[in-house]
């Protein structure tokens, strides 16, 4: 959970301190709200917990339905939880195939930044497969401390009545759908911390104030988890952990404008099924379903195997988009047609290298426009990543990169994409990936 964060709420409390100072009373600037700390809490972290606890629960509307199991630890055994934690979603294919695509340097910095943000500002940490809350030392701000386990402990009332296991651990999820129930998850928790913290000073929760859910927005957009840690990584793997927060909490904060907690608790029983959904909530209202796409081997790349199959989803494709160039709002244009995908990375058995690897992407958009541009993008941002460019039209074209080419192509409302194939095999493939491609099980091509 973000440290900075904490403090931009801090300044978010502050600033509804002073605009409800009248001007004849306000002598002097309020000072930022500090926690309500009882004379046993500040003394004894058991008792801290609880009222935080108490405090959530009353706000969120969850009531805690048992006990929950919580361990005081040091800083080391904290990371050390929070590294387990991470170890068991930790996905090596997806970092394979993002240094495959031009996203990362190496396959498995996605795992080293990760550990990095984590190690770098825990406080608290709740463990979805232990169900126990870790509690770490105490850091001397007590109330950034208090907010950041505020939302430890909603993962775990959140856990207790909608069960988290069930909900991210589903089997058949694809990984948009993940990405999307994650941020439903995160956004949770990221609203009630901004909740707890104006509760501090009596202000009402912030979610009717553009201006405060832009702040927040932005806060973490620059400061974000680890700001060191993630300062240096590539944008794409920057984006991807930073999604859940952001996106989370734009949708979390969308239903609470206008609607009680309750109609979060039904999101949680109708989780979106996309980070489409999550991202519009007239698709989630709507709930417009992501098109099946599959691909099956091409006879070209027989002997190879998939090392890599996913939906990357609407989100999949902007943070792509942006991270090899793609202005941020026709990034956002472009993205925001998508249908459904398929990404597949093909390799050879046992081989290391993400370069020697091909890696092919079925996508289906709403309608041809919305393919259009979406072409139109991905042709830009292969120009980035791809080589040289060797045929270049505003919505197909093929790069070069030594014995490698790569392609864009689209045919009516579907774009295929080819990373690095064999210039032996290319045109051969070039035919077969439309043949090996299937949309809502219809085949691409005869």
């Amino acid at each position: 959970m973000p440290r900075r964060l904490a403090a931009a709420l801090c300044a978010l409390a502050l600033g509804a301190t002073r605009a409800a100072a009248a001007p004849d009373t306000a002598a002097t600037a309020p000072t930022a709200p500090t926690a309500p700390v009882t004379s046993a809490a500040a003394t004894d972290p058991a008792a801290m917990v609880d009222e935080v606890i108490a405090e959530v629960a009353r706000l969120r509307g969850l009531a805690r339905l048992r006990p929950i199991a919580r361990a005081v630890v040091g800083p080391d055994d904290l990371a050390s939880v929070a590294d387990a934690s991470a170890a068991r979603v930790a996905d090596d294919a997806l970092g394979f195939a993002a240094a495959r695509w031009g996203l990362v340097g190496q396959a498995d910095a996605y795992g080293a930044v990760r550990g990095a943000v984590l190690r770098a500002q825990l406080v608290g940490f709740y463990d979805r497969v232990a169900k126990r809350l870790y509690v770490g030392a105490d850091d001397g701000d007590p109330l950034a401390r208090r907010l950041l386990l505020a939302h430890e402990i909603d993962h775990a009332l959140v856990d207790q009545h909608f069960g988290l296991g069930k909900l991210l651990d589903a089997k058949g999820l694809d990984g948009d759908a993940a990405l999307a129930r994650q941020a439903l998850v995160e956004g949770d928790a990221m609203a009630v911390m901004a909740e707890v913290v104006l509760a501090q000073v009596g202000a009402p929760a912030p979610w009717t104030d553009p201006e405060a859910a832009a702040t927040l927005d932005h806060t973490l957009a620059t400061g974000g988890p680890a700001s060191a840690a993630l300062g240096s990584a590539p944008p794409w793997l920057r984006d991807r952990m930073l999604f859940p927060y952001r996106a989370g909490l734009a949708f979390v904060a969308g239903i609470r404008r206008h609607r009680a907690w309750t109609a979060v608790d039904a999101a949680f029983r109708r989780p979106p099924r996309s980070t489409e959904q999550l991202l519009h909530a007239d698709a989630y209202d709507a709930d417009a379903r992501p098109i099946a796409v599959a691909i099956a081997t091409p006879p070209s790349l027989a002997g190879w195997r998939a090392v890599y199959s996913d939906v990357w989803g609407e989100a999949g494709w902007l943070a792509l988009l942006r991270a090899h160039g793609v202005a941020p709002s026709p990034a956002a244009t472009a993205a925001a047609g998508w249908g459904g995908d398929r990404v597949a990375v093909f390799a050879r058995e046992g081989e290391p290298d993400p370069r020697r690897a091909v890696a092919i992407a079925v996508t289906t958009w709403d309608d041809e426009v919305d393919a259009i541009e979406a072409a139109e993008a991905l042709v830009r941002a292969l120009d980035a990543f791809a080589g040289t460019a060797i045929a270049r039209e505003a919505e197909r074209g093929r790069w070069l990169d030594g014995a490698r080419l790569s392609w864009v192509e689209r045919r009516g409302a579907h774009v295929i994409v080819v990373i690095g194939a064999p210039l032996i095999t290319a045109d051969a493939l070039a035919t077969e990936v439309w043949r090996a491609a299937t949309v809502d099980k219809q085949r691409l091509a005869k």
